[in-house]
């Protein structure tokens, strides 16, 4: 059983509805990552017309039983720099062979990150999930030193038992194994997202937090793919249609679209192991929603119907924008959106659920 799928079981109320004879689950998901069941080809195949399919917005009203969905992990990058040049010495000497040729635990990568001198994927038996390793080291009078070992995966692919699995190759590399990382790696990157199933991105009205660049990449028949908030050297927002993502990689994901809002932490503010479960709420603060709500108190009548044209054009970001010089209607406007966020997005009861995502990946647990 993959990570994404133990955290799936984890939510045990799911609402389920009718419609045409199948099933539809909201709030949750268990096919967008990790080991799945097997997917059907796409070829022969054309893109689904996603903007005709059910989405949640076309439901009974029901909110209470709309869970919360769970946010997981989809990328961590954990840097391991030796405390004593004890440490540094014994774990050159254990990984640098290791690393020096291919084995049927280690394949070469293309070249190393700016800043290493090996790099290589480790292979875990029953796992498509490919870990990286980056290694850095030094010549010293004294002798060779290993400087940093860098490692980056997608935990929810593999879950506990391919932690275990990682947790058992690295043993045999460097003094601890996983367990070194956990106690003495620094994360670097963080990528935490969460799958809304049964939401079009074309249809989403959105602002971030704050003031960011903005991004927006579309499909050929001109339909909203990919919105980004930020640059991509450094953290950043992607919200993007997971399902048209899969498809163009070969895998067919059965249901309605999913939606994924990804926050991509370079390098996150929590940057322990040991301190993932109080990290704060990276999606504190984004507004998402699928319709334009009532008109707010005050002010001229025709100001509200002219802002709500504009965020039909330029979307909610790109219309708020225009009010850079009114701060005090632009907040005001954000506020209006704000409350007609809907049941499927709660920034806090996504993120109650963060602490039982980390226990069901078993990331910063004691694995021996």
């Amino acid at each position: 059983m993959s990570g994404r799928q133990a955290v799936i079981l984890m939510a045990l109320k799911i609402y389920t509805k009718k419609i045409d004879g199948t099933v539809e689950v909201l709030g949750v998901k268990s096919t967008t990552s990790g080991p799945a069941a097997p997917q059907s080809s796409n070829k022969n195949q054309t893109l689904p017309d996603f903007d005709h399919t059910p989405i949640m917005n076309d439901l009974p009203a029901e909110p209470e039983k709309v869970n919360a969905p769970f946010p997981f992990i989809d990328k961590i990058a954990v840097v391991l720099s030796p405390k004593t040049a004890g440490l540094a010495a014994e774990i050159h000497s254990w990984l640098y062979q290791d690393l020096l040729n291919d084995s049927n635990d280690f394949k070469t990568v293309s070249k190393p990150l700016k800043g290493f001198k090996r790099a290589k994927l480790i292979y875990l038996s029953d796992y498509e999930e490919r870990p990286r390793i980056d290694y850095a080291f030094t010549v010293t009078p004294s002798g060779t030193l290993a400087e940093r070992v860098r490692i980056e995966f997608n935990p929810s692919k593999l879950g506990v038992w391919g932690l275990k699995a990682l947790h058992g190759v690295l043993s045999s590399i460097i003094p601890g194994g996983w367990q070194l990382f956990i106690s003495d790696g620094k994360i670097t990157r963080l990528d935490v997202a969460v799958d809304l199933v049964g939401v079009r991105v074309s249809k989403l009205l959105m602002q971030p937090p704050t003031s960011q660049a903005t991004t927006a990449w579309s499909n050929a028949k001109g339909k909203l793919e990919t919105y980004q908030w930020g640059q991509a050297k450094g953290s950043h927002t992607q919200i993007y249609n997971k399902t048209a993502e899969q498809f163009k990689k070969g895998v067919v994901l059965p249901g309605p679209q999913v939606t994924r809002v990804e926050r991509r932490l370079k390098p996150p503010a929590c940057k322990q192991l040991s301190l993932l479960a109080e990290m704060d709420n990276p999606f504190a603060g984004i507004v998402l929603t699928t319709h334009v709500p009532e008109a707010p108190a005050g002010g001229p009548e025709y100001v509200w119907p002219m802002f709500c044209d504009s965020v039909k054009v330029r979307g909610l970001d790109g219309a708020l924008k225009l009010l850079s010089k009114n701060k005090a209607k632009k907040t005001a406007f954000r506020q209006q959106f704000k409350k007609a966020t809907p049941p499927w997005w709660n920034p806090d009861a996504i993120w109650a659920n963060w602490p039982a995502a980390l226990s069901a990946l078993g990331i910063t647990s004691k694995l021996d």
